[in-house]
């Protein structure tokens, strides 16, 4: 009974131990998928990156480096949502 309990406390300790450093880890860092082809020809399509969200904090943006607004983005997204199908037909039809 004492080898189970201790046992227990084993993989309790485990699983906090790896919650706090996987929720410490992306306090600092995203996780992303490249999605098209903006970032070309430093990133292409189905790349993962991950995104320094404390950069910004520490350090000035310099020529070449890749910026991903996330809240311009969602912010722009929400606003195009209603036309946002009539859009992807217009370019399917185009391309």
């Amino acid at each position: 009974m004492k080898n189970m309990k201790q046992t227990i406390l084993e993989y309790a300790k485990v699983i906090l131990v790896t919650v706090i450093l996987t929720y410490g880890f992306l306090f600092f860092v995203q996780i992303s998928h490249v999605e098209g082809q903006s970032m070309e020809p430093n990133y292409h399509e189905g790349n993962i990156v991950l995104v320094n969200k404390q950069f910004y904090h520490y350090d000035d943006v310099k020529y070449g480096d890749v910026i991903i607004p996330m809240v311009i983005i969602r912010r722009f997204e929400c606003t195009l949502e209603k036309t946002k199908q009539a859009v992807v037909d217009m370019f399917e039809k185009m391309y």
